[in-house]
């Protein structure tokens, strides 16, 4: 990798785990550009401002979690399977993150998006394009689990919705109370949520995948 990309990646790095863990407030740019090893030079020479920053490093954090998203939500895997494997996976990346830390992340997204919104309209208009494709792929799930029979029949962007909505307020809650045992029945109440009619017993969180998504989201 070319220096100058080395020092970009830094900084989006840096961001990520100063931003996500002290908030978009609590970090200044002097402050990534120390963890980074960068001087504000470099920093405004690929960002012309914290926001876009951050709104960079929303998308990169995205971009580096594609490939596992994509493994876990190929079409021909089983639809509740996808789901279970979903939460499952969330746990993981929280309980990795816990014991490195201490501290529970929760949800950067909404994290930063509470916090900035509506004061940095960039930055409120990547949360909801990334959180739309989270729910994208929460839907094509639902909506073949629905086909197969294995849920309720319904709305699927409705039952997305409402999900989406539960699994967010469940990493905040989470995050809040510094309670990972608050998460540690997701899968299986994600699929309580969905009155879902399991093929196999429902595993706990985590025993049937790999403890990918090191990130905090």
């Amino acid at each position: 990798m070319p220096k100058s990309n080395q020092s970009r990646q830094k900084i989006l790095d840096s961001a990520k785990d100063l931003i996500w863990t002290c908030g978009y407030r609590g970090t200044s740019v002097d402050d990534i550009c120390a963890a980074a090893g960068v001087r504000k030079g470099s920093f405004y020479h690929f960002f012309p401002s914290k926001e876009a920053l951050t709104v960079a490093a929303l998308e990169d954090e995205w971009q580096q979690r594609r490939p596992d998203l994509e493994r876990l939500f190929f079409p021909d895997t089983p639809p509740m399977e996808r789901l279970q494997g979903f939460f499952d996976l969330t746990y993981q990346q929280q309980r990795l993150a816990w014991e490195r830390n201490g501290q529970v992340p929760g949800c950067a997204l909404f994290v930063i998006g509470c916090e900035t919104s509506p004061d940095f309209p960039e930055i409120r208009r990547k949360v909801n394009d990334i959180c739309g494709r989270y729910q994208r792929l929460l839907a094509s799930a639902i909506s073949d689990a629905m086909a197969s029979g294995l849920i309720p029949p319904g709305n699927p962007a409705r039952k997305t919705t409402l999900l989406f909505t539960w699994y967010e307020g469940c990493l905040i809650q989470a995050r809040i109370a510094n309670d990972l045992d608050l998460l540690r029945e997701m899968s299986a109440n994600a699929l309580r949520l969905l009155e879902a009619i399991p093929e196999n017993p429902v595993t706990t969180a985590g025993s049937r995948h790999s403890e990918s998504f090191s990130s905090n989201f």
